[in-house]
């Protein structure tokens, strides 16, 4: 067993030494143990669990575990395979290398059925199927990282089934961090530690209050939302220990209030979806039309706000972050010309403090970014998706808002809204008859 696995036998709970993701005294439920007893049995093995929860690091202790170095573990993340020839290509470069031992497929549903259907068969046949003539593969560990039940992915057209049957013999399962007891907690102060030292600032800790709101928070976007939450608070507070204000939740003693507000509370919804239906999980995509609507429904007309402009700022930012600050690369996910993120990015930058002063824009940057990080660069451009969501919130408010209102909201002219609307019509009609047809 390798060194940087065999260190975590000192304690109970797995440890990952990186300064980025700090792991710290979590079984994630069970999900080590089964990792570490998998990984030497010569099957594929699939990860499932909610994003932000730790798939990446079970990927990564089945590799260690087996002995595999650093150099010798291949990320192959299908949201950036784009084009049939270019995703063969790269599927067929990878099973060739002499030089991983394991291939860990991220979001594996997001590639073309075509695609899916010849890497089961490289799976299931254990030969390379891509190019003639085959070949038996090297002696490869494989494994799947899954956001969601296997079953789920099918039923939802997402996943074939070959594929799925490649890697649905003992699945891992990784629990969202509300079902960690407190590991939360622990989560906590080693990120809170990390960042501290990033920023140069010297907190106490969590104040007990922090602390129960933490663990009554539903975290839908587990440890990603925990560290986004946490990097805020040291952004903004002055204090010595951080309290629940700072993170954006309620104190403990407020959760089973009624809200005292007209609209529902930001993620009041989505808690109860999820207290309701404990199997049940939202893509960040849905996560965000939630807050979106929320946010939408209480608005009034003397607060109006660049919504859509804004959304559109968080959308391009997010985007930049994805490709670690390459804006040409940015560019090419969004679908536009570079030069267009260059001059959108001056704006961006003069509108962040007003952006930012705004309630609840946090959480939705938060959401931007996970939508984004899950999305494939193939379909739609992003920027049409996002404007799809919040017209079809503004639809909603025709009674509440008048048609000057509305285009304010969507930070556009009102032909410009009239415009936007009919394409959006459009759009509708023909994915109807699409579906007739």
């Amino acid at each position: 067993m390798a060194n940087s696995i065999s260190s975590i036998q000192k304690f109970p709970g797995s440890v990952l030494s990186s300064s980025q993701e700090g792991y710290v005294f979590d079984q994630m439920e069970g999900a080590v143990d089964t990792a570490i007893y998998l990984a030497p049995l010569n099957i594929p093995i699939a990860v499932i669990g909610p994003r932000g929860t730790g798939k990446g690091f079970v990927s990564r202790l089945i590799h260690e575990t087996t002995g595999g170095q650093h150099e010798e573990l291949k990320f192959l993340d299908c949201r950036e395979f784009k084009g049939r020839n270019s995703s063969l290509r790269t599927l067929s470069n990878s099973f060739q290398s002499k030089v991983f031992k394991t291939l860990v497929f991220k979001s594996p549903h997001l590639l073309q059925d075509d695609i899916q259907e010849k890497l089961a068969r490289c799976i299931a046949s254990r030969r390379l199927m891509l190019k003639r003539p085959s070949a038996y593969l090297p002696n490869l560990k494989l494994v799947a990282l899954f956001p969601l039940p296997i079953e789920r992915l099918i039923r939802e057209g997402l996943l074939i089934k070959s594929l799925a049957s490649c890697f649905s013999g003992y699945p891992i399962i990784v629990p969202s961090l509300n079902q960690r007891g407190h590991a939360v907690l622990r989560w906590a102060d080693k990120i809170l530690i990390q960042e501290s030292k990033t920023k140069n600032k010297n907190l106490k800790g969590f104040s007990p209050d922090a602390q129960k709101a933490m663990l009554c928070h539903s975290w839908t976007g587990n440890i990603s939302e925990l560290r986004h939450r946490i990097v805020d608070a040291l952004k903004s507070t002055s204090r010595d220990w951080i309290m629940p204000i700072d993170l954006g939740l309620k104190a403990a003693k407020e959760r089973d209030m009624p809200s005292s507000s007209n609209g529902a509370g930001l993620f009041e919804e989505i808690d109860r979806i999820i207290d309701n239906n404990a199997e049940f999980a939202l893509s960040a995509r849905q996560e965000l039309e939630l807050a979106i609507k929320n946010w939408c429904a209480n608005l009034n007309s003397e607060t109006i706000i660049p919504l859509g402009l804004w959304l559109h700022d968080e959308l391009v930012l997010a985007a930049i972050a994805r490709y670690r600050g390459n804006q040409p690369k940015a560019a090419a996910w969004l679908q536009v010309p570079s030069r267009n993120v260059r001059r959108w990015n001056v704006a961006i930058q003069e509108r962040a403090n007003e952006r930012q002063a705004t309630k609840n824009a946090s959480d939705h940057s938060r959401l931007i970014q996970e939508w984004v990080r899950e999305m494939p660069r193939e379909g739609i451009p992003p920027a049409k998706t996002l404007e799809a969501i919040l017209l079809v919130e503004l639809l909603q408010l025709e009674s509440k808002f008048d048609l000057s209102c509305r285009a304010r909201l969507m930070g556009v002219s009102i032909p410009t809204y009239r415009k936007k609307i009919k394409e959006l019509n459009v759009g509708e009609e023909k994915e109807i008859n699409r579906n007739q047809g």
